[in-house]
């Protein structure tokens, strides 16, 4: 499951990237995305940034992504490509990490 959630932050993070990009601020894309009303940005920010009560931010549904790639005027493939490419990165650096403090404790 952890691996799902390091996917989902790293998707977070390539909207933010790509928005950006774009020249976005955080309350264009959530308006671009959700709709023109104060809860848009809430709800952007929800995805963002951890709930006080449990620590965790809200969890990305599919639906909410493709509303996000719309907003952003980019496909839902793209994003996901780029995002998964992060991820493959991710864990490549994760894996030689783990393989160099095992020689070093060798």
């Amino acid at each position: 499951m952890k691996d799902a959630e390091t996917f989902e932050r790293i998707v977070i993070e390539e909207i933010c990237l790509i928005a950006e990009e774009k020249e976005l601020n955080h309350s264009q894309l959530a308006r671009a995305a959700f709709g023109d009303s104060g809860s848009s940005i809430t709800r952007w920010r929800q995805f963002r940034h951890p709930r006080k009560n449990t620590g965790k931010p809200q969890s990305l549904t599919i639906a909410d992504t493709y509303r996000l790639c719309v907003g952003l005027g980019i496909d839902f493939g793209t994003l996901t490509f780029r995002a998964g490419e992060r991820f493959k990165m991710q864990i490549e650096k994760q894996k030689l990490k783990s393989s160099q403090q095992t020689l070093k404790s060798a």
